[in-house]
């Protein structure tokens, strides 16, 4: 059982891995083309002008390599499975105990679900990793004067490099203050006023083009379009957690302890399910397989690929330009 447990995130890893490929792997082919990346010293520090320009710049020079066979599953799967393992450290930090590998599955499978939207940016999952060590590094702070020095400076830092994010790194640790009972916890709503005024100022002076990219994961989606719930899910799901993981006692043993591991466990299948239900986008899975084989120049696979009744206007397209490059 000790040697399953030690194992467990290189399995998590492994399995989102598989599951990225077998179903998704055209999706990151798609996406890659709606980045531009360039790897120059100007272009570096254009993007650190903007709030959130490193991650973006992080972001983009992952996203350049989905264009390799197997890069784009294996980067998520590696960005997913940190963000898991951040997660137990910090519900651990909560006295969480035996319930922290459950609960830290739930923000991966909503940052899984955010990644099947091809208008999400891999940023914002950049800027999730950021936002958890940042706070799973503040709550290391014994010291409540400390910490709350430590959180202000954090939260600032946290939004000139991640942007929006630094909101909910401010409020998640709102809540763990009020719920640790925090002397003087009121006094740590001073972070979260910092990136609120740090908000309001970057849309102030153009930083941002509206108040949704600098309060919300707005900033992490295509700007052209209103995001999807799927991008807020993870958002959402991180502070009822900080909430639920004060609802289990980590002292408890025997068969409290296993039902309540077993309840959770069935809540995660289920919203497993239903995200990959609702928001998988598989329906687009073979329009993004003819435009890899288009970009590519492999007219056969297109021609195979569309043998049989085609329907679908799009399908067509690309048939008809594959039948003309062969001729």
């Amino acid at each position: 059982m000790k040697h399953l447990i030690s194992f467990r995130w290189p399995l998590v890893a492994v399995c989102l891995f598989v599951f990225l490929q077998l179903c998704c792997s055209y999706h990151f082919y798609y996406i890659e083309q709606n980045q531009l990346f360039l790897f120059t010293t100007d272009y570096f520090l254009s993007a650190l002008k903007v709030p959130g320009g490193l991650t973006v710049y992080m972001a983009e020079w992952i996203t350049q390599f989905f264009m390799l066979p197997y890069a784009g599953p294996l980067a998520v799967s590696i960005l997913l499975t940190c963000a898991g393992m951040l997660c137990e450290a910090l519900f651990k930090r909560l006295n969480a105990g035996k319930y922290g590998f459950v609960c830290s599955l739930f923000p991966l499978v909503s940052l899984l679900l955010a990644h099947f939207n091809f208008n999400y940016y891999t940023q914002g999952t950049v800027a999730y990793l950021f936002m958890l060590g940042a706070l799973y590094l503040t709550l290391r702070i014994a010291d409540a004067t400390k910490r709350l020095i430590a959180a202000t400076l954090v939260a600032v830092g946290l939004f000139l490099l991640s942007g929006s994010v630094a909101i909910l790194y401010a409020l998640c640790l709102f809540i763990i203050t009020i719920l640790n009972r925090t002397k003087r916890w009121y006094l740590f709503v001073l972070p979260v006023t910092v990136t609120l005024v740090l908000a309001l100022v970057s849309v102030r002076f153009a930083c941002f083009g509206h108040y949704r990219f600098a309060l919300l994961p707005d900033a992490y989606y295509h700007p052209q379009s209103l995001p999807g719930a799927s991008i807020y899910i993870s958002w959402w799901i991180l502070p009822f957690l900080l909430l639920a993981v004060k609802l289990v006692s980590s002292k408890q043993q025997g068969r409290t302890m296993w039902l309540k591991q077993g309840v959770l466990a069935a809540v995660l299948v289920g919203f497993t399910y239903w995200g990959i239900q609702n928001y998988g986008d598989f329906k687009s899975a073979k329009l993004k397989e003819l435009d890899f084989y288009a970009r590519t120049q492999q007219w056969p696979k297109i021609i195979e690929a569309c043998k049989g009744k085609v329907t679908n206007l799009l399908y067509m397209n690309y048939l008809n330009m594959a039948l003309a490059r062969e001729g």
